[in-house]
């Protein structure tokens, strides 16, 4: 059997490192455990927070008339600029109108003669009455006279309204405009012979003050529309040029159905457009306040993990700096937020940033996390594994 002699400096330098390493061992075991470690924190704090989606959208008309003549006959005059505002009883074609002002005339005749012959058949059933109380004629002569005059009378009645016909269709000759608007192009030119009520229309007027801005929306988005806190005439309108239009909108109409291709609804809101620089057709995104809370818990996302399962989940740190691992429900994004449902309160405080440094179950030394100024992307926190459990011996 052979030895090895150590040489005295291999010897001293081997008691040295265990005297070093006894003498780590004795500080494991009189601590009992390593340092806490240091993690970020952020307290969660209730604030009213307003979820605003853009949704898109498209300009329609409030008023679009279609103008028809109500008589027949030819077209004379056409009084008006084509696309130029116009107002409601403003004239915008002629149609001749000299047989309807000769009937006008006719009738006007026959009420003339109506009265006349009336005149005359009162006058004797006055001259009769007085005669009948001195018994110098029959009460069948007087009967006569008097269903007589009544039938005059209703004569007189009947002309009237035919008067009142022949004036209504001499008006009708001048097509007025129905409402205050835009008068679109002219569809039928002077000379034409146009008939009454006829399909084709003579031209269009649109109303563009106010003028409405058809939403879809998701029918996912209308439960919390109907329920939220939501002002109604506050939806801001975006342009298709990015800019954002001066006026704010107004809702008025909720459809009561949904379309089964793309799951949405209608809403319409109404907007001044003095300048009429909204135009029917155009299309637009609208900002709408779907859904507001005063007393909203935001985490940051960044301190919202998903587990293999898809679950939201949180570190929370309580005032001992003992950790938690928490299943939340979070609902949508807000900036750089999840907004929560359920699963944290005010008040408690959640890991955003050292969460590779500990598993839950542990204590850790919470800091206040500083918010970063450089407007970068904050990324979302890695999934965290519970630690696993212990077995004795």
């Amino acid at each position: 059997m052979h030895y090895k002699t150590l040489e005295p400096p291999l010897i001293l330098a081997l008691g040295t490192a265990l005297l070093a390493l006894a003498g780590c061992g004795d500080r494991i075991t009189e601590s009992g455990a390593r340092p806490a470690p240091e993690v970020e924190v952020v307290e969660l704090q209730a604030s009213m927070v307003e979820r605003v989606e853009e949704l898109p959208g498209r300009v329609v008309a409030a008023q679009i008339a279609e103008v028809r003549p109500q008589v027949s006959g030819v077209i004379v005059e056409r009084s008006f600029q084509q696309g130029a505002a116009v107002e409601a009883g403003q004239v915008l074609y002629q149609i001749d109108e000299s047989r309807y002002r000769a009937a006008l005339d006719r009738a006007k005749a026959e009420l003339n003669r109506a009265r006349a012959a009336t005149e005359a058949v009162r006058l004797r059933e006055r001259r009769l009455a007085s005669l009948l109380g001195e018994r110098s004629v029959s009460q069948q002569d007087y009967d006569n006279t008097a269903a007589e005059l009544r039938q005059r009378e209703a004569e007189i009645e009947l002309a009237e309204a035919g008067v009142q016909s022949a004036s209504i269709d001499v008006d009708y000759t001048r097509v007025a405009a129905p409402i205050d608007g835009i008068v679109g192009p002219a569809l039928i030119t002077t000379g034409a012979v146009v008939t009454a009520n006829q399909p084709e229309p003579l031209t269009r007027v649109t109303a563009l003050d106010p003028i409405y801005v058809d939403i879809r929306l998701p029918v996912s988005d209308l439960r919390r529309l109907r329920s939220g806190n939501v002002q109604a005439d506050a939806i801001e309108l975006v342009l298709d040029d990015g800019s954002t239009y001066a006026q704010p909108g107004r809702l008025e109409v909720r459809d009561v159905s949904v379309e089964p291709g793309t799951a949405t609804v209608t809403l319409r809101a109404a907007f001044a457009n003095p300048e009429a620089s909204l135009l029917p057709g155009l299309f637009v995104s609208a900002r709408v306040t779907i859904e507001r809370r005063d007393n909203a818990i935001l985490a940051p996302q960044r301190g919202i993990s998903r587990n293999p399962r898809g679950e939201a989940q949180a570190v929370v740190v309580d005032a001992d700096g003992n950790t938690e691992l928490r299943t939340v429900i979070t609902s949508s994004a807000i900036g750089s937020d999840w907004l929560i449902e359920s699963g944290l309160d005010a008040g408690e405080r959640i890991v955003v940033a050292g969460l590779q440094k500990f598993q839950p179950g542990d204590r850790v030394r919470p800091v206040a996390h500083e918010p970063s100024d450089t407007g970068q992307h904050v990324p979302t926190a890695e999934p965290v594994t519970p630690a696993p459990e212990r077995e004795d011996g």
